[in-house]
């Protein structure tokens, strides 16, 4: 059960709408030599819910370092892979003056001008994914990448799974190769 509402909230974080815009970025340690990685492995966890996030994220993360020329080792890898997810949740308030031009407001009768406006409020739910790479004897992040959308919690399914695929992709793109 928690396996499958972990799925469920993993992909409604970025699950968003096709024509929602996902912001990449990606920033590397100091001195990080990420030119002498050759093999990775996961980041133990015993948390539940990074457990169902990893058993989601790691395939596809998988698949773009083996792309990309890294080997998965199971003893001594010379980097370890974490991801995790954070959501947040705000309101934004919009005011639009829809005065006419050269006229502020109107007036009350007997009082000061009082500006017309339209104001508008709306719910947003903004997900997070992050991938962070780290030496796995020192545990230091050597490299961390992420991808920030708003979510669509009406998209399809195999829309979030598409979106979830493509957050990946984009973050690790920012990883160097190996070939």
């Amino acid at each position: 059960m928690r396996r499958i509402l972990m799925a469920a909230l993993l992909s409604v974080v970025l699950g968003a709408c096709a024509a929602a815009q996902m912001k990449i970025d990606s920033e590397q340690a100091p001195g990080a030599e990420l030119g002498r990685l050759r093999t990775y492995g996961w980041l133990p966890n015993d948390s539940p819910k990074a457990a169902a996030v990893n058993e989601l994220v790691a395939p596809l993360v998988d698949r773009q370092l083996q792309t990309k020329g890294y080997g998965r080792a199971s003893d001594a890898p010379d980097f370890q892979v974490g991801s995790e997810i954070v959501v947040e949740r705000s309101t934004q308030v919009s005011r639009i003056d829809v005065s006419t031009p050269g006229m502020p407001g109107y007036r009350a009768p007997g009082g000061a001008m009082m500006p017309q406006t339209i104001t508008t409020t709306r719910e947003l739910t903004e997900g997070t994914l992050i991938i962070t790479v780290v030496d796995p004897r020192s545990k230091a992040p050597l490299w961390r990448g992420w991808a920030e959308a708003e979510l669509n919690p009406k998209a399809n399914p195999h829309d979030r799974a598409a979106r979830l695929a493509e957050a990946v992709e984009k973050i690790l793109a920012k990883f160097p190769s190996r070939q």
